[in-house]
């Protein structure tokens, strides 16, 4: 019985978390008619069914066929419904959708504020909305909300009335970056937007759980290292600066300072020890000589509740409830079955979490904190310790850590393309102080609370404690250590990662064989782009543009995407990381159409990063008002560069006077005109013989005060592409602009509703287009959405056919 059952469950986990691979969610009929199918076959008594069928070789046949196949049976079953589990939740979450008469448009939200990041110049929150204008919303739905220049400084808890405007939640499709729908969804968010200054927020209720009482409690004893504190004992860390989460980021250490299981781990192990210390003292002074091992089961409970409590001190985050949940599981399954086999109780922690958590399979916590463990499982099992004394223990201790910062290395540059090469060595430093300082500062957080004079001296030797390890973790040459990459994709991870595995095992027949080959398959990803053929790719970065030219492992960057209002750029964010997952080490020319910053905005940072990424020379900059006008003539990789427009001595960036290019090799040709409008386009009309292209990347991304009629036909693209952003204020692009390319028979995409655009230009043969959300990375949780009044192709490669997403 319990083989079946560790099969079903393996089966049920395997069925859920192929969800991350769907591209679409499947239909919940088809999957339940499957799930109660297989179900009643396996129920039935097949034997007993056919008792009264007379005797007949076909029927013992049929009877051992049943026999044989109850475990693949069991495993369909297991698959069918932790799908359909995952289905169901899916398809709960898309089922809610910001009416459309609500988007772009002032609404009011009330609700509870449940996460908060202050910042000077922007802050972020994220609320469980229950009221939008008049209307209910049950059960409450989570929007994320940005506040530009805050007013006001607000908390978790707090209940609020804020005026906003709302978009669908929705984010740009790159490769080399996380997808931020996947984190929308896996934080359950149905909606973003930003908070309307020009209405004041109310406050309605003010927060008064303990969670937030000890924060403002830590605040008012103005530490030197409050902040740090704070989201070390109660996971706040709203207070974080910039600096701060750079320097969690090049030491590695930012899973010290956000609550999680560890965290957890820590009050437990302490909580247990203490109060076994208090069990066996208690025996021995009564006379009562109980067996340590008898007060296991007796210390589940207090040890529990002690987790509940800190838990609550955390305020109920998700990375802290969901270890209670994984670790009640583990001390009933201990309980009750004493004897079970490592993998049956994992494989119950993971169904726990599944049910109880279906979204966080889309987060990047779930598979650190599952594979950290199934890691140190299998450290223990390779290299177990050989003896129980307190120095082996501390050896293996040291081992575990070691070994877990290798095995964690593709894990963490696959999930956030960085990784800290000196993590391993400061956390074997970090992570004892940290394990010692969370039971002892909680210990006299709580004494300062209750007893104000007595606690406040241990909380000011804490925040002592803190500064030393800020200190270390400040020291300048740890930085020299980060290495960024974002070549690596899912299937190089989990390559990599069974490569290490392989090495570590015990030595088995061809195991440096297999070894090498899935070492140079993980490696697959650093290979560029064959030399022969030569691309164009048009990155999603919102409203603006950012394009790219490559040809094996070099390109030319046009226009360079918009800065952010507090700091970074779409350059920094999107297309850099783009560029190291599609192997491209060299830009040789950049090219900025006009000085606008949402072409603009990122020159600065591509420049620092081919200066940073130790290119040979510097890339040759040409802008509108220097030498990219008409009659600038370059050949690069076999393509030529040809600028018609503006006209010599231009020294205007405006739109009208953008850099347009020409781009030739011999069968194929390439217009990026940038910002032009209708007169510039009839003037660059009458001095220009032949404008025919193949590709056209729409001017002004498609307003309907570019794209003119005559334009359009001289032009006769068989492929637009629109550079725009999800409901932009400008309505970008309009329907006219489409209707005309519509008439000349071209092909139209949009970057806010396919994605990261690639078109294959390959010899004589016809371009080829390649969308991030339909060929190269489709998934349910990154749909398309249309722009208004859309008649170009569809995300799933229909023309005019039914949208996939509303």
């Amino acid at each position: 019985m319990q083989q079946y059952t560790t099969i079903w469950l393996a089966a049920f986990c395997a069925g859920a978390l192929s969800a991350v691979l769907w591209p679409v969610l499947p239909n919940l009929w088809v999957l339940s008619a499957g799930a109660l199918l297989l179900s009643a076959l396996l129920l039935s008594n097949c034997r007993n069914s056919l008792y009264c069928v007379p005797s007949h070789p076909l029927k013992s046949s049929f009877t051992n066929a049943i026999s044989r196949s109850v475990g693949p049976i069991i495993g369909g079953v297991g698959l069918l419904f932790g799908a359909l589990w995952v289905a169901s939740v899916g398809h709960w979450h898309t089922a809610w959708q910001l009416p459309l008469d609500k988007i772009q448009q002032d609404v009011v939200l009330t609700g509870q504020i449940v996460e908060y990041r202050h910042d000077a110049l922007r802050s972020t929150m994220v609320m469980s909305v229950s009221q939008l204008d008049e209307s209910q919303i049950q059960p409450a739905r989570k929007i994320a909300l940005s506040w530009a220049k805050p007013t006001a400084k607000l908390a978790v808890h707090q209940q609020v009335l804020v005026t906003a405007r709302l978009k669908p939640a929705y984010g740009s499709a790159n490769p080399g970056t996380r997808s931020k729908q996947q984190y929308l969804v896996a934080k359950e968010i149905v909606a973003t937007g930003y908070i309307r200054n020009a209405a004041p927020i109310k406050v309605l209720q003010p927060a008064k759980s303990l969670h937030y009482q000890l924060g403002a409690h830590i605040d008012n004893a103005r530490l030197k290292h409050g902040r740090w504190l704070k989201a070390l004992l109660i996971g706040d860390r709203s207070d974080f600066t910039a600096d701060d989460w750079q320097m969690m980021q090049v030491t590695g250490t930012a899973h010290l300072f956000s609550i999680s299981g560890l965290h957890l781990g820590m009050v437990a192990a302490f909580s247990y020890g203490f109060m076994m210390i208090i069990g066996v003292g208690f025996s021995c002074l009564s006379g009562l000589r109980t067996p340590v091992l008898n007060l296991d089961r007796q210390l589940v409970i207090p040890v529990l509740a002690m987790c509940a409590g800190y838990a609550h001190l955390a305020g109920w985050q998700l990375p802290v409830t969901r270890a209670l949940v994984l670790l009640s599981v583990y001390f009933a399954i201990k309980h009750f079955y004493r004897h079970w086999a490592a993998h049956h109780i994992a494989l119950w922690m993971l169904v726990a979490v599944i049910i109880c958590f279906p979204f966080s399979i889309l987060s990047a916590s779930l598979y650190l904190s599952a594979g950290a463990v199934l890691m140190i499982w299998f450290i223990n099992w390779r290299s177990p310790a050989l003896s129980i004394t307190g120095y082996q223990k501390f050896k293996q201790l040291i081992r575990i850590q070691l070994w877990l910062s290798l095995l964690m290395l593709p894990v963490t540059l696959g999930w956030f393309g960085a990784v800290s090469l000196t993590a391993p060595v400061v956390n074997l430093f970090c992570v004892p102080l940290v394990s010692l300082l969370v039971p002892v500062g909680e210990i006299a957080l709580l004494l300062s609370w209750f007893l104000p004079h007595t606690g406040m001296p241990a909380l000011e030797f804490v925040d002592w404690l803190m500064g030393g390890i800020l200190r270390v973790l400040s020291i300048p040459a740890l930085e020299e250590g980060m290495v960024t990459t974002s070549a690596f994709s899912s299937s190089n991870v989990v390559l990599l990662l069974a490569a290490i595995i392989a090495l570590s095992f015990p030595p088995f027949q061809h195991k440096r064989l297999i070894s090498g080959i899935l070492l140079v398959a993980a490696c697959s990803g650093f290979v560029p782009f064959a030399s022969s053929p030569w691309y164009f790719h048009s990155f999603d970065v919102g409203q603006g543009t950012a394009l790219l030219i490559s040809r094996g492992g070099k390109g030319v960057i046009v226009d360079t995407g918009k800065s952010f209002l507090s700091q970074g750029s779409y350059m920094e964010a999107v297309v850099i990381p783009a560029l190291n997952a599609l192997s491209i080490t060299q830009i040789d020319h950049i090219f900025v159409s006009h000085g606008d910053d949402d072409h603009a905005g990122g020159l600065s940072a591509i420049l620092e990063y081919t200066k940073a990424n130790g290119q040979a020379s510097e890339p040759a900059v040409h802008l509108a008002d220097g030498d990219c006008q008409q009659g600038l003539n370059l050949m690069w990789e076999g393509l030529s560069f040809s600028s018609i427009w503006p006209l010599p001595g231009n020294h205007i960036t405006d739109n009208n006077h953008s850099c347009v290019l020409l781009v030739d090799d011999g069968s194929h040709r390439l217009l990026l005109p940038g910002d032009i409008e209708r007169s510039s386009e009839y003037a660059l009309l009458y001095r220009a013989s032949n404008l025919n292209a193949d590709v056209l990347v729409a001017p002004h991304h498609g307003s309907s005060t570019s794209s003119s009629g005559i334009f359009v036909q001289r032009v006769s693209p068989k492929i637009v592409v629109f550079s725009q952003g999800y409901a932009n204020q400008w309505g970008f692009p309009s329907s006219e602009t489409m209707t005309r390319y519509q008439k000349v028979g071209a092909k139209m995409f949009a970057t806010s509703y396919h994605g990261y655009i690639r078109i294959d230009f390959t010899g004589v043969n016809a371009p080829e287009v390649f969308t991030y959300r339909q060929h190269l990375n489709p998934r349910w949780f990154q749909l398309g959405r249309k722009p208004e009044n859309w008649i170009g192709e569809d995300s799933d490669g229909r023309k005019n056919g039914k949208e996939l997403m509303p």
